[in-house]
């Protein structure tokens, strides 16, 4: 199937919030799930999650979500819980921050590919993936985790901090598998990560490379949680 056209509907995320126009393709309520195993999510527009707004549960196995508009979370803007088994999130577009995912719950990618998002604005972050625990489902009290076991994130453009990944205070990331690779930040080229998130990586079985004006890729280390 094909999910195209979409403007959204509203819904209250996070305890103080007014409402806001989420899910431009889909939109998952609070306590519902979806379960996506095919077809294409693409050229929908929302405020928030322009091809899939959720303030619930959504496992991804298969299709695409792609070409979507939003000012949070291009692709998707998920409060609660994000299983990616497999597909693609891919050419997604945020005016703000996380052009391909706009995470503020707990994102788990098992593989798959969130590639080619891209965020416009001069001080956006998370061409790939954003972290935020603001708008949490559960109210302010807990902050989004990022646990990637495999998959790629690449080929993704944002403004500044953070090309593939930006974190905000008190989020986490764990990285067991997969690649950050080819991301590029256009005023700021650290391409992984902000300062304030919680970081648990190995090394073993990951690549981490962002990509620079000059056009030369970076590996990335970590020195006492801080990317250098």
């Amino acid at each position: 199937g094909h999910v195209t056209g979409g403007k959204g509907t509203y819904d209250n995320i996070g305890a103080s919030d007014v409402g806001k126009k989420i899910g431009g393709g889909v939109h998952v309520a609070k306590g519902g799930t979806l379960d996506m195993k095919g077809g294409i999510i693409s050229c929908n527009t929302a405020e928030w999650g322009g091809g899939i707004g959720s303030n619930g549960t959504v496992t991804m196995s298969g299709g695409q979500i792609s070409n979507n508009t939003a000012s949070l979370g291009g692709g998707v803007f998920s409060s609660n819980q994000f299983t990616m088994e497999n597909g693609e999130i891919s050419k997604n577009t945020t005016s703000w921050d996380g052009g391909g995912v706009y995470n503020s719950g707990d994102f788990i990618m098992e593989d798959g590919k969130i590639n080619g998002n891209t965020t416009v604005g001069d001080n956006s972050d998370g061409g790939g993936m954003y972290m935020s625990g603001y708008w949490n489902i559960n109210g302010n009290d807990k902050q989004a985790s990022f646990t990637m076991n495999g998959g790629e994130v690449a080929d993704n453009v944002s403004g500044t901090g953070g090309g593939a990944l930006a974190g905000g205070e008190g989020c986490t990331f764990t990285m067991n598998g997969g690649s950050i690779v080819r991301n590029r930040a256009e005023k700021n080229e650290n391409g992984v990560r902000k300062d304030g998130t919680s970081v648990s990586i190995n090394y073993d079985n990951v690549i981490i490379c962002t990509y620079g004006k000059d056009g030369v890729e970076t590996r990335h280390e970590f020195d006492g949680g801080k990317a250098t």
